[in-house]
This record gives structure tokens, C-alpha cells and sequence, in this order.
């Protein structure tokens, strides 16, 4: 009777210590995919950082063109209304003047 008290105390201690292993590696593996799910979530970060960052850099560089493009538009239409200005500063002076000029005559 002893033997098969022994046995079974043999046994159930092989039970828990197999029991305990188990838990220790659930608990492990727990841990190791915990570790990777950060990895992976911190390596998509990096990547949608970088993508972000390409796509900030490169539409920065595109307002930059457009915003150029504007001004140098801008530049040559002021440069033109100058010229024009320039051109018939005395005329257009000299015109609205004499309208005044008709406009009390007509007044009078």
C-alpha cells in the first residue's frame, strides 16, 4: 500500500511539476508575443513617420513651386500695370482733368 502511495504522490508530483512548466511557458510565450506586438506596432510607426515626413517634405516643396509661380506672376503683372502707369500717367492726368474742367462748365 505504501508503493502505491508513493506512486501516486509520484505522480501527482510529476502532475504539478508539469502544471508549473506549462504555466511558466504560457507565461513566457505571453511575454515574447507582448514584446513582438510592440515591436511591430513601434516598427509601423517608424514607417508611417517616415512616410508622413516624405509626404510633409514633398508637399512643402510643392507650395514652395506654386507659391513662387504666384509671385512671379504676381512680379509681372505689377510690372506691367507700372509701365502702363508710367506710360499714361500724364495722359490719364491730363483726361481727368478736363473732365473735371467740362463737368463745371456744364454745372455753370
Amino acid at each position: 500500500m505504501n508503493t502505491v502511495v508513493a506512486k501516486l504522490m509520484e505522480v501527482d508530483h510529476n502532475a504539478r511539476q508539469l502544471l508549473d512548466d506549462a504555466k511558466q511557458y504560457y507565461d513566457k510565450t505571453i511575454e515574447e508575443i507582448d514584446q513582438e506586438k510592440k515591436r511591430l506596432l513601434d516598427e509601423f510607426r517608424q514607417k508611417a513617420d517616415r512616410h508622413v515626413a516624405g509626404v510633409r517634405a514633398a508637399e512643402a516643396a510643392r507650395v514652395d513651386e506654386v507659391s513662387a509661380a504666384l509671385k512671379a506672376e504676381l512680379d509681372e503683372t505689377r510690372a506691367g500695370v507700372e509701365e502702363k502707369y508710367r506710360r499714361n500717367a500724364l495722359r490719364w492726368g491730363d483726361e481727368l482733368f478736363a473732365r473735371c474742367i467740362r463737368q463745371e462748365d456744364g454745372d455753370a
